[in-house]
């Protein structure tokens, strides 16, 4: 459902359901990532990097906690991880 609000733009009801997907299963590694997404798009862009922070410390070797480092990397250095800036969106 996260997804669904998401692409609605109601970002709020979006982040909601990707913290309970991530309290039932923690290891949703990308729900970490669509919660950052969710964050950043709506206007949050502390909150998204803490998002795409915690999802590349939950696992080093999953590829999606490959892919929030990417994007918390592109966004700490001013970059626009929405528009592919960097290299972390095509990973």
């Amino acid at each position: 459902l996260g997804l669904v609000y998401q692409r609605r733009e109601m970002y709020d009801d979006a982040v909601a359901f990707f913290r309970r997907a991530l309290a039932i299963g923690p290891n949703l590694l990308e729900a970490y990532l669509e919660m950052g997404r969710a964050h950043w798009l709506g206007g949050d862009r502390e909150a998204a990097v803490e998002a795409w922070r915690a999802g590349a410390a939950a696992s080093k070797f999953n590829p999606w906690a490959k892919r929030c480092d990417g994007l918390r990397a592109v966004a700490e250095a001013g970059g626009d991880p929405m528009r592919g800036e960097g290299t972390a969106v095509a990973s």
